[in-house]
């Protein structure tokens, strides 16, 4: 029996909607090693996020450090190692996000394990699916071990994403390191990934733009000459004729009459 060790990402005193994923995940890879979920909260602040993970999880792991307020993978890296290692995790679950595509490989190298990422579903303890070709097929992919030992197996996943590696031999230890400085570029794109709705609304116009163009469009509309008739159309005469597809068609109008 080995344990699932949950990678979770929070934002002040929530959970992150891809983290919920990544239980969700994790409790189906538990249920196949006939172990339980434990989940793991690293950062500043992590203490708030507690409770809430609880919820979801039979154990919670906190690591809070005021050095962890920004995201470092030097620093996190071995942290999500010694814990794996000391509650005998199986599988190593992060989500696909920009943090855990980072993360997930160098856990995978302190373990000197396998790694599979963009799961869409575990199809058995050290067996998963993830999707090839843009999407348009799936392939079914197995860890195996040089040896027939397993502490931990980290796998990244699809959807807000899980990682998965399998397999480590030598220990996990740290170096000295530290955040000096943090550069953020403002992105031009809203963050949807954590959106409860998102609404589409022309390609990127504004609400009033957007109205400005619908009133421009029907002012265009009704300035427009009348339709040709049916019949010009199936000639190809595209002579505009007056309402009604008439004017100028004595032989239309007398018929009509």
């Amino acid at each position: 029996m080995s344990n699932v060790l949950a990678f979770c990402e929070f934002n002040g005193a929530q959970l992150r909607s891809s983290a919920l994923s990544n239980l969700s995940f994790a409790r189906l890879a538990a249920q196949a090693h006939g172990g339980d979920v434990v989940a793991l909260l690293v950062g500043a602040g992590a203490a708030a996020a507690g409770p809430e993970a609880a919820r979801y999880a039979p154990k919670v792991i906190v690591v809070e450090d005021p050095g962890l307020a920004h995201y470092l993978a030097e620093l996190y890296a071995p942290i999500v190692v010694e814990v794996a290692k000391a509650n005998d995790a199986a599988v190593i679950s992060a989500t696909a996000t920009a943090v855990g595509k980072d993360l997930a490989p160098r856990v995978a190298g302190l373990l000197d394990a396998g790694m599979a990422s963009d799961i869409a579903k575990l199809a058995g303890k050290d067996t998963f699916v993830r999707p090839i070709l843009a999407g348009n097929a799936y392939s079914t992919i197995k860890i195996t071990h040089a040896d027939h030992r397993r502490d931990a197996a980290p796998v990244r996943v699809r959807g807000c994403g899980r990682a998965a590696l399998a397999g480590h031999g030598r220990d996990g230890a740290g170096g000295q390191a530290r955040g000096v400085r943090r550069r953020v570029r403002p992105a031009r794109r809203a963050e949807v990934r954590s959106a409860g709705a998102v609404g589409r609304q022309g390609r990127g116009v504004g609400r009033a733009r957007m109205k400005k163009r619908r009133e421009l469009q029907g002012a265009r509309a009704a300035r427009r000459p009348a339709r040709c008739c049916d019949g010009c159309i199936a000639r190809g005469d595209r002579r505009r004729h007056g309402p009604g597809g008439l004017a100028g068609r004595p032989d239309r109008q007398d018929r009509r009459a």
